[in-house]
């Protein structure tokens, strides 16, 4: 928990490194999450992994995140549907336009 300032969450090693999100909370700035593998919700259902101003995520295997943010940026290298769970107001999306299914 950052409190504020920009979070960045990366995978070192090979391919299929997870980044299991529990909360990560970076007030009004930027939260970045780059994976090899998959970005998996590692708390209750429901319970918010991400607030912030903003969400890039970059992930090989599909990504499954509750957020409280106002704008999301997705990209998915890999297999893998995307599940984002968004708390609040409505948010600005953008995707690299490869991605499918996307679940908001």
């Amino acid at each position: 928990d950052a409190g504020n300032g920009n979070v960045q969450l990366t995978t070192t090693g090979g391919a299929g490194n997870d980044v299991e999100v529990d909360t990560v909370s970076a007030g009004g700035d930027q939260v970045t999450i780059n994976a090899s593998g998959a970005i998996t919700d590692d708390n209750a259902d429901g319970t918010v992994n991400v607030t912030a101003s903003s969400l890039s995520a970059t992930a090989g295997g599909g990504i499954d995140l509750d957020t409280a943010i106002a704008t999301l940026t997705l990209a998915d290298a890999g297999n893998g549907a995307i599940n984002i769970d968004n708390t609040g107001d409505r948010f600005q999306f953008t995707d690299d336009k490869s991605i499918d299914p996307v679940h908001l």
